[in-house]
């Protein structure tokens, strides 16, 4: 470490802070104005189209845990007494509460 050696290029000196300061500060934008970017909401005459009703059985959620992951299943009493079934996915830690 000896062989090297520091550099010791002068620097410029640092700005003072509070005497050069201008007396009035930037005027900030009134916060009544309207932003320029929001476009006026439209009147649209067209109400949004129902999704359509053509399956009368509603889906079934998908398996919990998914096949292939790991879980684990317990037993517990929730604060006001109520037996509960925890699974648990270890894989993601998503979690489902049942009674039991």
């Amino acid at each position: 470490m000896a062989d090297k050696k520091l550099d010791v290029t002068p620097q410029e000196p640092a700005e003072e802070i509070g005497d050069d300061t201008p007396e009035q500060p930037e005027e900030p934008a009134p916060a009544n104005d309207p932003q320029p970017e929001e476009p006026a909401p439209a009147n649209d005459p067209q109400p949004e189209e129902p999704a359509p009703a053509n399956d009368p059985q509603p889906e079934e959620p998908a398996p919990f845990p998914p096949a292939g992951h790991r879980s684990e299943r317990f037993d517990a009493v929730r604060p006001d007494g109520t037996r509960v079934t925890v699974t648990r996915d270890i894989d993601t830690g998503e979690q489902r509460v049942t009674e039991a």
